[in-house]
């Protein structure tokens, strides 16, 4: 078996070794691609005076009444303490409303106000220039594919429970 030097670089290989070496590519073809894609996003929102962050708890935001912050933490995959500090400054800036429960002070609520309704509902079509690029470019069943082969491979990664040698 050649070492994963060769496996990956080298063209002297077997198939196993070039379908491992292409598994090795996702991650960093994944990421090149969200960074292209939020490079497409990013002077927009800046104009906005939005970070991609603050943009993704407002998109979530803006598709539920209100929601609680353990649950915006999760669908906008920010850690807690990120999270607090976007909230605290959506909230400075008139953007968010939070409410604790009666029941348990630790449980948060947040809600969007009128003012990032209403930029929400500005923003988001300054965005359909970009989507309408990709549709010029992938077709409909290509998109679907993507989304189809993205939602296996997250799949398989949620049951995978990879541990490297050496580590508990």
């Amino acid at each position: 078996m050649p070492d994963s030097h060769e496996a990956l670089y080298g063209s002297d290989y077997s198939e196993d070794d070039r379908y491992l070496g292409k598994l090795r590519d996702l991650p960093v073809k994944l990421h090149w691609a969200r960074v292209a894609f939020q490079a497409q996003f990013r002077e927009t929102l800046k104009a906005h005076d939005l970070s991609d962050q603050q943009f993704r708890v407002l998109r979530i935001l803006s598709q539920r009444d209100m929601l609680e912050t353990g649950q915006i933490a999760t669908l906008a995959m920010l850690l807690g303490p990120s999270l607090s500090r976007i909230l605290k400054d959506l909230a400075i800036r008139g953007l968010i409303t939070r409410h604790n429960t009666s029941a348990d002070g630790r449980v948060s609520y947040a809600r969007l106000t009128p003012e990032a309704r209403n930029m929400i509902e500005a923003l988001v079509p300054e965005f359909n220039p970009l989507y309408e690029a990709l549709a010029d470019r992938l077709s409909v069943d290509e998109v679907n594919d993507l989304n189809r082969l993205l939602d296996k491979l997250t799949g398989a990664l949620e049951t995978i429970n990879f541990r490297p040698k050496g580590r508990v």
